[in-house]
C-alpha cells in the first residue's frame, strides 16, 4: 500500500511538474513545393515541382487548415504542457518586428518564398524549418524573445515529398505528406524533433525516376497523403504525447 502511494504521489509531482512548463509555438506552416530530393533531383525535375507549385489550382490550403484544427483543437489539450496563449505570441511586439532568415536580401526572400510557395498560418511568421543547420537564426531569435515567459520554443512544419516505391517490379512514385514538430529549451538545445508520415495510396509512373507532374493526378495524391497522416495522428496520438514526455 505504501508503495502504491509513493508512486501516485510522484505520477502526481511528474504531472503537475509538466504542467507547468510553458512552450511558445512560433510556427505553423506548409510548404507547397513537393520535395524531390530522395529522387535525387535533376533541373526538369526541380522545373516541373516550381510549375506545380505556382499553378493556382495547386490548391492545399483546406490541407493546411485541417491540420492547424487538429493541432490546436487535439494535439495541444493533450501535451504534458502548456502552450503560451496564442494571443500572446502573435502578439507580441518583437515577433511581429522579426523578419525570417530568408528575409531581407536573401536569394530566397527574392523568390517570394513566403508568398508564393509556403502557406503561414494568420499572424505567424513562417520562419525556417531546421534542417542540416538552416533556420539556426530563427530558432536563436525566437528563444530570445519569449525565454522570459516560456520553458521551450516549438515550431510545426506540414509539406510533401516524393517516394519511389515498386509494385510488382515496376518503378511508381507516390507523395508522402509530413508533420513535424521541433522543440527548443532556453539554452537552444533541441528537445524534440517529432516527425510523421503519411504515403498516399495511388501513385503515377516514374520515367527513369522522374513522376508524370500532372496536376489531374498529384492533388489526388497530396490529399489521399494527407488523409492517411491525418488518420495516423489520430491513432497514434497517445504515442506522441508519450515521446514528448520523456524528452521535456
Amino acid at each position: 500500500m505504501k508503495n502504491v502511494i509513493i508512486s501516485m504521489l510522484l505520477l502526481c509531482a511528474t504531472v503537475t511538474a509538466f504542467a507547468q512548463k510553458k512552450v511558445a509555438s512560433v510556427n505553423f506552416s506548409m510548404d507547397k513545393r513537393i520535395d524531390a530530393g530522395n529522387l535525387g533531383g535533376g533541373a526538369a525535375l526541380l522545373q516541373g515541382v516550381m510549375q506545380l507549385a505556382d499553378d493556382p489550382n495547386f490548391d492545399v490550403k483546406p490541407v493546411f487548415d485541417s491540420f492547424y484544427k487538429e493541432f490546436h483543437e487535439n494535439f495541444a489539450t493533450e501535451f504534458p504542457f502548456d502552450l503560451l496563449d496564442e494571443e500572446v505570441v502573435l502578439g507580441d511586439a518583437a515577433y511581429q518586428a522579426y523578419s525570417p532568415s530568408y528575409a531581407g536580401t536573401s536569394k530566397l526572400d527574392s523568390l517570394g518564398l513566403t508568398g508564393r510557395y509556403v502557406i503561414v498560418k494568420e499572424g505567424y511568421k513562417g520562419l525556417q524549418r531546421p534542417v542540416l543547420g538552416i533556420g539556426k537564426q530563427d530558432q536563436e531569435a525566437m528563444t530570445e524573445i519569449f525565454k522570459d515567459r516560456s520553458d521551450a520554443i516549438l515550431m510545426t512544419f506540414v509539406g510533401f515529398e516524393f517516394v519511389e516505391q515498386t509494385i510488382m517490379k515496376i518503378g511508381v512514385i507516390k507523395v508522402r505528406a509530413f508533420f513535424n514538430m521541433v522543440a527548443y529549451d532556453n539554452d537552444g538545445k533541441k528537445i524534440f524533433s517529432i516527425i510523421e508520415y503519411g504515403t498516399s495510396k495511388n501513385s503515377v509512373p516514374s520515367v527513369l525516376g522522374v513522376p508524370v507532374l500532372k496536376l489531374e493526378k498529384i492533388m489526388p495524391m497530396c490529399q489521399s497523403a494527407s488523409d492517411k497522416l491525418m488518420a495516423d495522428l489520430q491513432k497514434d496520438l497517445g504515442k506522441i504525447v508519450k515521446k514528448t514526455a520523456k524528452k521535456m
